[in-house]
């Protein structure tokens, strides 16, 4: 089972947020593989010098791309914090994340 964690400027499409809402100093992890892939979203919290979940998205589907030169991953998969928070059933709660990773990738 592959895992990796990367930091990525995030854009969320669908869920509890606003549509377009970016994240810039997001955290991606991620474990297993397309399409049953589980990703978790993290957001940076200055004050408290840690990052806090944002979403986790499960049976995650990704496709990579290159757009003008830069790596762009699109995840779409079943929004936890909608089921958890919303009482969404699983097929209601999809949502996107359009993320561009940035950073060391060893970091």
């Amino acid at each position: 089972m592959a895992s990796n964690i990367f930091n990525a400027k995030v854009t969320l499409i669908g869920g509890l947020y606003p549509d377009n809402e970016v994240i810039s100093d997001g955290r991606i992890t991620t474990l297993g593989s397309s399409p049953n892939l589980t990703a978790k979203l993290y957001q940076k919290d200055a004050e408290a010098r840690r990052y806090r979940v944002v979403d986790v998205l499960t049976g995650c589907t990704v496709v990579e791309s290159v757009v003008a030169g830069k790596e762009r991953i699109l995840f779409e998969g079943t929004s936890q914090q909608m089921i958890d928070e919303i009482g969404l059933r699983p097929e209601e709660a999809k949502v996107r994340w359009d993320a561009t990773p940035f950073g060391c990738a060893a970091c």
